[in-house]
């Protein structure tokens, strides 16, 4: 993971409370909660919000969150950002 991160600090989500004990949570956009939304640095252009254990991304090849994947959460960019113990991964289509 060579991409660059985002570090989101001092931001008063509960993320566990949010995904229980999945190591990987995916929402459509708008269905995402809206504070996860909020952090997104797109004018719209929004698919998919993915929050992601690190470890477990780090362990596991997990293909469709990769920039520019046919089929993937992002066919133009995925923006990853570091919450906690948390990776979030917003992809776009433009």
């Amino acid at each position: 993971m060579d991409k660059e991160i985002i570090e989101m600090d001092n931001l008063s989500l509960n993320i566990p409370n949010i995904v229980g004990s999945a190591d990987i949570f995916i929402w459509r956009f708008h269905n995402a909660p809206k504070e996860l939304q909020a952090l997104s640095v797109n004018g719209g252009d929004e698919d998919w919000l993915v929050l992601v254990k690190e470890a477990f991304y780090s362990h596991y090849y997990i293909p469709f969150l990769e920039d520019g994947m046919q089929g993937g959460i992002g066919s133009c960019n995925v923006d990853t950002f570091r919450i906690g113990e948390y990776l979030m991964l917003i992809g776009t289509h433009a």
